[in-house]
């Protein structure tokens, strides 16, 4: 049988409103598969292969994490303690 050769990474564009972002997935040699898509924030190809390929030779960058406001419960006291 013959090895299939992948690309190491596939692109695809988004309609957002009245923009295109373009995606990538990187393929993962141990489970054999694309990863999740990830916003490249380009609105061309060709500067959304450009940000893969540098992503690919230098890594990609930390997730951003949002901060995360919970709400307050305003419950009446009733004895007993409240857990969010």
């Amino acid at each position: 049988m013959q090895d299939i050769t992948r690309n190491s990474y596939s692109l695809y564009k988004r309609e957002t409103g009245s923009r295109t972002i373009w995606y990538v997935r990187f393929w993962d040699e141990d489970i054999q598969t694309y990863t999740s898509g990830r916003s490249t924030g380009q609105t061309s190809k060709a500067a959304a292969q450009r940000q893969a390929q540098k992503w690919l030779a230098e890594g990609l960058p930390e997730a951003q994490k949002k901060d995360l406001v919970l709400p307050t419960l305003n419950l009446p006291n009733l004895g007993q303690s409240y857990k969010v």
